[in-house]
């Protein structure tokens, strides 16, 4: 039967119980949290290593379905500036600067202005090589290339 010392003591255990269920739950979310952290961070380290500097240095590029021939060969040029991507393209012996600029998720993505319009590009880069498009208002034209040696 049950007497008050037993029930006392019943009362005690539980009581012992809720504590230590307490502290397996405090430690349980807070390593949930770490390893949620840890995966965010790892996450977050991957993208941001997306890094551009193997990009750097002189690419020749290629848009044979261009309709002015004279666009259809040139070459991008990057370089660093200020811990930044920046970059212009060379068709024939001129040379344009490369806006807005962007490397993320293997993708290489700028814009220029080609007589008086803006060209939105971008291009999905693979080791030395790449292949995208360009596009203008009056649609878009592929583009491949890879980079100089």
């Amino acid at each position: 039967m049950w007497n008050s010392k037993k029930i006392n003591k019943f009362r005690a255990l539980n009581q012992i119980n809720l504590v230590l269920n307490k502290r397996k739950m405090k430690k349980a979310f807070i390593y949930s949290i770490s390893a949620f952290i840890f995966a965010f961070l790892a996450v977050n380290i991957s993208l941001f290593a997306s890094d551009y500097k193997a990009l750097l240095g002189s690419w020749s590029y290629e848009a044979p379905q261009t309709p002015y021939p004279e666009y259809s060969k040139g070459q991008l040029i990057l370089s660093e500036k200020e811990g930044k991507l920046h970059g212009q393209m060379k068709i024939g012996e001129n040379a344009r600067d490369l806006l807005n600029v962007k490397f993320e998720n293997n993708v290489l993505s700028f814009g220029t202005y080609l007589e008086g319009e803006y060209i939105s590009i971008k291009l999905n880069v693979k080791d030395t090589s790449f292949i995208g498009s360009a596009s203008y208002t009056d649609g878009s034209v592929e583009l491949k290339g890879k980079k100089d040696k």
